[in-house]
């Protein structure tokens, strides 16, 4: 079983220039989009993604798993054609954490909710008993660009060493993209390269949610309007 989920909870996403056809009914729908759709449609989750994959033992033997890693890392620019902007919500939950700016993204530990700098393998691996079932939480974050990637999971089993790919929920590769607010103490610690391509980035088109909407039957949504891209992170 797989899920995914936007950054902590929440689930902006944003589309590429050469997406705004695939963006166009989520930026005009009145109501909250689904975040499913919009990744399948070909839009990046902004800032992190947070996926839940649900592992369960289906042989008469003991699996032991050694690895959740990153696989067809592709990095691309960030794409500024339109943001549906969701804020997060809740607390999150994830147990390993993926920096995908690193020059090789490995799989972090996750400790009360923050992320440590020792890579989860190194002292830690999953054993499944036939029929036990785990769940894992991963969340892949970007602070600088955006990627297009695949995750595999490589295990034992009888002595043999194998790789599973994780199935994508769609026939698209999973996406993040760095969201184009930036505080100026971020900005401070970038190269001039960085700063330059980081601090001139604008979204063309955003819609954001505007408080709650209720229908004739009193059934509640969230409802969904237009933002001025010039006002947002102009900073």
């Amino acid at each position: 079983m797989l899920d995914i989920e936007g950054n902590d909870g929440g689930s902006s996403v944003v589309f590429p220039a050469r997406g705004v056809t695939a963006s166009r009914k989520f930026i005009d729908a009145e109501a909250q989009p689904s975040f499913r759709d919009m990744i399948a449609a070909g839009g990046f989750a902004v800032d992190a993604l947070q996926l839940r994959v649900s592992l369960e033992g289906l042989r008469n033997q003991r699996i032991t798993v050694h690895n959740v890693r990153v696989s067809g890392l592709r990095r691309e620019d960030i794409p500024t054609g339109a943001l549906v902007k969701i804020p997060g919500q809740g607390v999150p939950t994830n147990q390993m954490a993926f920096a995908m700016d690193a020059a090789k993204p490995v799989a972090h530990q996750v400790v009360e909710g923050v992320e440590v700098d020792r890579a989860f393998f190194d002292n830690e691996f999953i054993d499944l008993a036939d029929g036990e079932k785990t769940v894992l939480v991963l969340r892949f974050h970007t602070e600088l660009w955006a990627y297009a990637f695949d995750v595999a999971i490589d295990y034992e089993i009888g002595g043999r060493l194998l790789t599973q790919p994780v199935p994508r929920t769609t026939d698209q590769p999973y996406r993040v993209a760095a969201g184009v607010c930036f505080g100026d103490s971020f900005l401070a610690k970038l190269s001039s390269a960085d700063r330059q391509r980081l601090g001139s980035l604008r979204y063309n088109e955003i819609s954001e949610v505007a408080g709650m909407a209720v229908e004739a039957d009193g059934s509640q949504h969230y409802r969904m309007e237009r933002a001025d891209p010039a006002r947002h992170c102009a900073g």
